[in-house]
């Protein structure tokens, strides 16, 4: 290749499982107002990336949390001024099912309780969602490398049949890595060495499928914010105060 030839970089499409990335590496942070182009840009220099296509749902009030929805609102609306993101919903499905206690409670009465019954809040469609994409794009050769943002292992046969099927290039980024890290050293600092549990960088069933793998680390969202204030065809959209 001549010294002033540039290498061509590939055509990709990024697949974002949101709350994946919001539990694994935003929850518990200030940097929730997140420009997922910013993001991509900043993980994947040598890639052209072409779309961005994030999962997600709509969240409703909570008891403990009635301001949820406006916040995610917002969020949205943030992403609609980024010409390379689309977004794509699935659905939260509540009920109330039994859970058994770790230890029996003794009720006021004397009797022990083995099992309580608990509201649960239960995200649908995201990952489905995801794959049916991942691999629609693949069949239509819309991209030459997709790389998916997630680390729910039940990606691992849509990331399969890319590579091995249609012959396509894909990666994995792990918005859990820190977190897990630090929870596993603060483990292992505390019992003894024949009780450590081991590190694993992401899901095995996800790193067998992928033909390379990156970490976002806080430096990387520090620096893939958006503004506080985005102004965008004469209208203000503000960064939630809690955020």
């Amino acid at each position: 290749m001549a010294a002033n030839q540039k290498k061509t970089k590939e055509k990709t499409y990024v697949y974002i499982d949101g709350f994946n990335l919001y539990y694994g590496c935003l929850r518990h942070t200030n940097y929730k107002w997140l420009n997922l182009e910013a993001l991509c840009s900043n993980l994947l220099k040598e890639n052209e990336i072409v779309k961005i296509k994030y999962f997600t749902a709509r969240v409703s009030p909570r008891v403990d949390d009635e301001d949820a929805p406006l916040r995610q609102s917002a969020y949205l609306k943030a992403l609609e001024t980024l010409d390379k993101v689309e977004c794509y919903f699935g659905h939260f499905k509540q009920g109330v099912k039994p859970a058994r206690l770790v230890e029996p409670l003794i009720t006021h009465n004397g009797q022990e309780l083995e099992s309580v019954k608990v509201l649960k809040t239960e995200e649908k469609g995201s990952d489905v969602n995801l794959a049916c994409h991942l691999l629609m794009d693949a069949f239509s050769s819309s991209f030459d490398c997709a790389v998916v943002i997630s680390n729910d292992s039940d990606l691992e046969t849509p990331m399969r049949m890319v590579r091995e099927k249609f012959r396509k290039k894909i990666g994995l980024i792990n918005p859990h890595y820190d977190r897990n890290r630090k929870r596993v050293e603060a483990f292992n600092s505390r019992v003894g060495s024949g009780r450590k549990r081991k590190f694993y960088t992401a899901a095995q069933e996800l790193m067998r499928q992928s033909d390379f793998f990156k970490v976002i680390r806080e430096g990387l969202l520090q620096i893939s914010q958006f503004p506080a204030v985005i102004e965008c065809k004469g209208r203000k959209i503000h960064k939630p105060e809690a955020w």
